[in-house]
């Protein structure tokens, strides 16, 4: 591929990334899901807002952010270096990070990292997957499962990897920078917890 091509590839990946699927999904029920609940763009804001379906379909989206362009790197795309092929990797989460829709505003990056990552090694989606569920069940922080998930993702890279995975320390230390606030709650113990859709129920017949 040739530095024209991949110039527009790294581009697009960064303006497909930048697209802010939670918020233009919550305003087709007429909320703008930068002024309620946690203020995020992601899945869980969008999940405590409006709701399982919603959320779904925010958590998809947001994950084939990541995927498309990340798979495109390492399966399609001939002639790129390894670098090249990282750049392109982290672009759409840098995009949805700090998208040019929302005045460089935007998620916490954690869907688009997971879709990026099913798009290089399924073994790393795996680990993720296991780190959080063993953190969030207990004590339904998504903050925290998020990252620790990503720091072992980085430690796992490290060890089963031919490489060292400069991309996937960047992304561990860049994920734990954006939770920043979380962790500020987590140690004060006010971090908020993600109820599943039946404790949602529950809570609200308590309250009614």
């Amino acid at each position: 591929m040739n530095y024209y091509y991949y110039f527009v590839s790294l581009i697009a990946a960064y303006l497909y990334g930048a697209l802010p699927f939670g918020y233009l999904i919550a305003l087709t029920k007429g909320v703008d899901i930068t002024k309620v609940g946690s203020g995020n763009i992601g899945t869980t804001n969008v999940y405590r807002v409006l709701g399982v379906t919603f959320g779904a379909v925010t958590l998809l989206l947001d994950l084939s952010k990541g995927f498309i362009p990340s798979y495109l790197a390492f399966h399609y795309f001939q002639g790129l270096t390894p670098f090249q092929q990282w750049l392109l990797f982290l672009a759409p989460i840098i995009g949805h990070c700090f998208s040019v829709f929302l005045r460089f505003k935007g998620g916490k990056g954690v869907a688009t990292t997971l879709g990026a990552l099913l798009g290089f090694d399924i073994r790393l989606v795996f680990m993720f997957i296991v780190v959080w569920l063993v953190t969030f069940l207990p004590t339904r922080w998504v903050s925290l499962g998020s990252i620790l998930g990503i720091w072992v993702v980085f430690i796992y890279g490290w060890a089963v990897l031919p490489f060292f995975p400069w991309a996937l320390l960047f992304l561990a230390v860049f994920i734990t920078w954006r939770h920043r606030e979380n962790i500020r709650r987590l140690m004060a113990g006010t971090e908020n917890k993600t109820l599943l859709p039946w404790e949602q129920k529950r809570a609200a017949a308590g309250n009614s």
